[in-house]
């Protein structure tokens, strides 16, 4: 009995200090501004996407569309036009990957300005 009183209490100690520093931890998403290039496509690099979100800002006639990047546990990409701040992405259907790079068309992009231009908060 004695024995498992022991281990009792040195292992609370490992799980406190455990959950407390995965507490502690701050995620900091990242917000870039995307362009199109000279082929009217928008390239984004595969290396710049991590586990944590980034915002991608794509600015049309003084409206931001914004998408949402990231990788998932399986390491697969996911990206979504942040059609909703609260709820309910739109997942980006049009796109071509390679080994890099995934790469949209801007008329793609630009072509659900509607949903963003009544947003009621400046995106950053």
């Amino acid at each position: 009995m004695k024995k498992y009183l022991i281990v009792i209490l040195l292992i609370i100690p490992i799980i406190k200090a455990c959950t407390d520093s995965k507490q502690s931890e701050t995620i900091k998403n990242k917000f870039m501004m995307i362009k199109a290039n000279s082929d009217n496509k928008v390239i984004i690099n595969k290396n710049s996407i991590t586990k944590n979100v980034t915002f991608l800002n794509y600015e049309v006639d003084g409206t931001i569309i914004q998408l949402i990047v990231a990788k998932s546990i399986d390491n697969k990409i996911k990206l979504a036009f942040n059609t909703c701040q609260s709820c309910n992405p739109l997942p980006v259907e049009e796109k071509e990957e390679n080994k890099n790079q995934i790469i949209i068309n801007k008329s793609y992009i630009e072509k659900y300005k509607t949903k963003f231009i009544n947003w009621k908060e400046k995106i950053k």
